[in-house]
């Protein structure tokens, strides 16, 4: 009797690591939204840290299987809902079909625009509610991120960030059918278009447009 006692403590405690050690890993990833916005290594040292998690979820998966087979004669097969737990956990957070996340609570996006350097990248997105989100990344993946609001005219898009602009930016932007492109802050003439190097940072940004009307309310 106190062996049992003992092998049903011990089945508990292997299933509330699971679910500790599960929560830890959907709590991360599902949160990126959140921690992509910190200035600095802080990001990429999270990325790390997904990894290193999501290995230890697939040797526990292997240890906890092995040890069933090892101790079936002595127990039965809820020795192996830990195993449910961390597939579970792996599937949610790297396969999830409904992609139940934080950006799931953010308002719709209403434009996005990308581009890659040698040794930069950047996303720039325009949401419904008039947010705008500048999240950069350079050498060693240090992570940049500037939010403000935006609103839209024609084809001309003005922004205003919140304490500083990203890079010497203007307050428009020109929108054509595949680019977004900076204008000069002191002219929105089409053909004074990128003063020095801005046409080589932001020349292939590609936007995404949604049909309809993307005129952002504030």
């Amino acid at each position: 009797m106190k062996s049992e006692v003992i092998n049903r403590d011990t089945e508990n405690t292997r299933i509330k690591n699971a679910l500790i050690l599960g929560g830890i890993l959907l709590l991360i990833v599902k949160s990126e939204y959140y921690w992509k916005q910190i200035v600095g290594l802080i990001p990429l040292i999270i990325k790390i840290a997904i990894v290193i998690i999501a290995i230890a979820v697939g040797i526990m998966i292997i240890v906890t299987i092995a040890r069933f087979y090892k101790e079936k004669p002595r127990g039965g097969i809820r020795r192996l809902f830990p195993v449910g737990i961390y597939l579970f956990s792996l599937l949610f957070a790297f396969a999830d079909p409904f992609a139940f996340d934080a950006e799931r609570f953010q308002s719709q996006v209403v434009l996005k625009g990308r581009f890659n350097a040698t040794m930069n990248t950047a996303e720039l997105i325009f949401r419904q509610n008039g947010k705008v989100e500048f999240e950069g990344k350079g050498f060693l993946e240090y992570s940049y991120f500037y939010s403000g609001t935006w609103t839209k005219s024609g084809d001309t898009l003005t922004t205003v960030f919140h304490a500083e602009a990203p890079i010497p930016w203007g307050k428009q932007l020109f929108l054509d059918e595949k680019h977004l492109l900076l204008l000069p802050s002191d002219s929105i003439a089409r053909s004074q278009h990128f003063p020095g190097f801005l046409l080589d940072s932001l020349q292939n940004i590609q936007i995404n447009t949604l049909r309809g009307n993307s005129s952002a309310h504030i």
